[in-house]
């Protein structure tokens, strides 16, 4: 991310009016561990580092490693909630916020970071996870159901265009809720949501995909047989890579192709024990328990004609 100079600036002037040298390091150091300043700025340690060349110093080495968007993450959320139970009002804090806002993030207050405002762009890693990093999401596995036979039975380009719909009717369903589809390969794809309530989100981008493919079924379908396919969702902790084989050796995305291919019919999506537990009742009355194991229940999502 491109910082704009007036940013840098009302950072550089919050840091010196707000903290002194030796916290201005200490925040610096839950982004960049054993950050030597004195090393930085040449100064022995035995001479004190004035606070302006520190804050100017900590800006510059953090636009260097691109690392400005967490570190205004902790000056916003110290300002909130303090540190060790001491108070730390930052200066120009709102203001601080409301250019990050025109520069097209927003602050997630639940999870305690800047975000990519979707309204202005959508980019795999929500413009802010970084390579290596861990989080919790939730994934939406979804694979077209007896796509070799498929293949057979019909031109390249009829399923060419067929496998584009699919994309295009899950994609709208899934940015719709600021989820990002991290891989497609023709016959389906994985798709995370990162935000607040992640785990509803990919419950209600996979209801829409079901309800528009059988419409899509209806209206516009070209092959000779229904389009069916299979969904899953399964949250836990993943390391963001834009790497597929590592993506896909993480024990999180492994669990939700296992769902997906295992315990769910075609027409229909499954959902694993870890992404309900914050539904309400009256959502989860739409889903059928499944027994997937000794102890393991997953819940089942299907349209159905009325009786």
């Amino acid at each position: 991310m491109k910082i704009s100079p007036h940013l840098s600036s009302m950072c550089l002037r919050s840091l010196i009016d707000s903290l002194s040298t030796e916290m201005m390091v200490h925040i610096t150091r839950l982004i960049i561990p054993h950050y030597d300043l004195n090393q930085r700025t040449g100064f022995p340690d035995s001479i004190p580092i004035p606070k302006k060349d520190a804050a100017a110093q900590i800006l510059r080495d953090l636009r260097t490693e691109e690392l400005m968007i967490p570190f205004i993450n902790q000056l916003v959320g110290i300002h909130q909630n303090g540190h060790m139970g001491r108070d730390y009002p930052i200066n120009n804090i709102r203001t601080i916020i409301q250019e990050m806002y025109n520069m097209g993030y927003l602050y997630d207050q639940d999870l305690k970071m800047f975000v990519e405002n979707p309204k202005f762009s959508r980019s795999r890693n929500w413009g802010v996870l970084r390579e290596g990093d861990e989080h919790a999401f939730t994934f939406l596995r979804l694979d077209i159901v007896g796509n070799s036979n498929l293949v057979r039975e019909h031109e390249n380009n009829v399923i060419q265009q067929t496998y584009s719909d699919l994309r295009s009717i899950a994609e709208t369903a899934i940015e719709r809720r600021n989820g990002r589809i991290w891989n497609w390969e023709g016959d389906g794809g994985l798709a995370a949501f990162f935000f607040s309530n992640r785990n509803l989100h990919a419950m209600l981008s996979s209801m829409e995909i079901l309800h528009e493919l059988f419409l899509y079924n209806s209206v516009r379908n070209r092959l000779n047989r229904d389009v069916s396919t299979r969904i899953s969702i399964h949250a836990g902790p993943c390391v963001y890579t834009t790497d597929p084989t590592i993506l896909f050796k993480n024990e999180t995305v492994k669990k939700a192709i296992e769902i997906e291919s295992k315990h769910t019919k075609p027409g229909s999506v499954t959902i694993s024990n870890t992404s309900n537990l914050h539904f309400d009742e009256i959502i989860l009355k739409q889903f059928k328990p499944i027994i997937a194991g000794q102890n393991l229940r997953y819940y089942n999502y299907e349209l159905r004609w009325e009786e």
